[in-house]
């Protein structure tokens, strides 16, 4: 996705001017990642991922 890809470059010239002056460098939070689906009829949704929690078998659905 662009818009990540945007973001990611910022990150980046950030964390080399961190590390020019010393300072703590950023990371980014990719669980904040929106989704997009292109389709036909349009349809949209809006969700946030959870992350299974360690040992737990990752299982995802969707219904239309």
């Amino acid at each position: 996705m662009a818009r990540v890809a945007d973001y990611e470059a910022f990150v980046a010239a950030a964390n080399i001017i961190a590390a020019i002056k010393g300072d703590k460098p950023r990371t980014i939070n990719y669980q904040a990642v929106p989704a997009i689906l292109f389709s036909y009829p349009q349809l949209a949704m809006v969700a946030r991922r959870r992350m299974p929690s360690p040992g737990q078998a990752h299982h995802t659905s969707y219904e239309a």
